[in-house]
């Protein structure tokens, strides 16, 4: 970390079972209500009962697996555009490791203390341009795909009856077994039944536009932006059927995991063939 940061423990806690995915590990959703709760204490403890999550820049650096124990360290930042953010650092204290950093910039009226530089771990690496919100009939126009629909409920909300940030994630989550199965060959799909092969996120990015609330239904919305050799760039769209406003926009990078040796897996040909035909239309990823 960079020497004129001070990180600031804000957070201990685990992994338990319940929270892990079939790839054995911590599910993003999780991540994502741990580290909103550290978010939450750390304005706590600044004297900041108010703040409101504008957007938030994720990147996951090793595994959590099941019983590790955690504890995340919180600290005011100032990012490469001179703004000032919050980031929090998740880290495996049985070994001193890094799992995962967020870095979250709060709405135009919180006022956060000076803060240091955010140290290069943290920093956009893959994902560079915030996802734009892109309206529902364009987004069908351009190539995504309906890979969840849903009602908000009360259980996910705030006292405010919004829904909780990290429900976002989770929600987007719950739709990505639907694009697996658009992308996978028989091949692939068969060894994820197995066991044998599954996913993860390196880097996530997600914007808030309008937030959903109690009751809301809403469609999830899916599509690649980019292929490489072992990692693919997703696009992602949360749309409020009421309205037809975008509630939120995300953007992934991920890899195929071969969950025999923890380590990322090629893109097969196969799969490489399938993914090009589903790629979305440039004008409509930005």
């Amino acid at each position: 970390m960079d020497d004129s940061l001070t990180l600031h423990p804000t957070t201990w806690t685990s992994v338990n079972r319940w929270e892990c995915d079939e790839n054995d590990h911590l599910n993003v959703r999780f991540y994502a209500a741990k580290m909103n709760d550290a978010l939450r204490l750390a304005l706590d403890d600044l004297g900041i009962r108010d703040g409101h999550i504008r957007s938030q820049h994720m990147r996951y650096l090793a595994e959590a697996r099941v019983a590790t124990p955690l504890r995340i360290d919180a600290a005011p930042v100032v990012n490469a555009d001179g703004q000032p953010e919050m980031l929090t650092v998740m880290t495996n204290i049985a070994f001193d490791r890094l799992l995962a950093t967020y870095t979250t910039r709060l709405d135009e009226s919180t006022r956060l203390p000076a803060g240091g530089n955010l140290p290069a771990i943290a920093a956009p690496r893959g994902l560079i341009e915030p996802p734009q919100p892109v309206e529902s009939s364009r987004a069908s126009a351009a190539g995504y795909l309906t890979v969840g629909r849903g009602v908000i409920h009360a259980h996910e909300c705030r006292s405010d009856a919004t829904l909780e940030y990290a429900a976002y994630v989770g929600r987007i989550s719950d739709g990505m077994p639907n694009l697996w199965s658009q992308i996978n060959p028989p091949r692939d799909a068969a060894a994820h039944e197995r066991g044998e092969q599954g996913g993860a996120v390196l880097e996530y990015r997600l914007d808030l536009h309008a937030p959903l609330c109690c009751g809301d239904a809403f469609t999830h919305l899916s599509g690649i932006v980019d292929i490489g050799n072992k990692t693919m760039t997703l696009s992602h769209l949360l749309i409020n059927e009421s309205s037809g406003e975008c509630a939120a926009s995300a953007q992934a990078l991920t890899i195929a995991m071969d969950l025999q040796t923890r380590r990322s897996a090629p893109i097969s040909e196969s799969r490489r063939a399938r993914m090009a035909q589903l790629l979305i239309s440039p004008d409509s990823q930005f």
